[in-house]
């Protein structure tokens, strides 16, 4: 999504595989296989982008009607 002169948002899913559990010698390879220079995407920035920031996860763990 383009914004601020910059991608900020990005879609990753899957009915068959669970994508939080992708092996780093799998995201490699995909990797290695992109076409041109590669400025964002690695296993470590995978496994970063399905981390929530520790004030998230506490406003997630709150019950009732929560709005931040």
């Amino acid at each position: 999504m383009p914004a601020f002169d910059n991608d900020w948002a990005f879609i990753a899913c899957s009915d068959v595989q669970d994508l939080t559990a992708l092996a780093p010698a799998r995201i490699a390879s995909y990797v290695a296989e992109l076409r041109g220079e590669n400025y964002f995407y690695d296993a470590e920035t995978h496994r970063r982008l399905f981390s929530l920031p520790l004030y998230l996860r506490r406003e997630l763990a709150k019950t009732g009607d929560v709005f931040a």
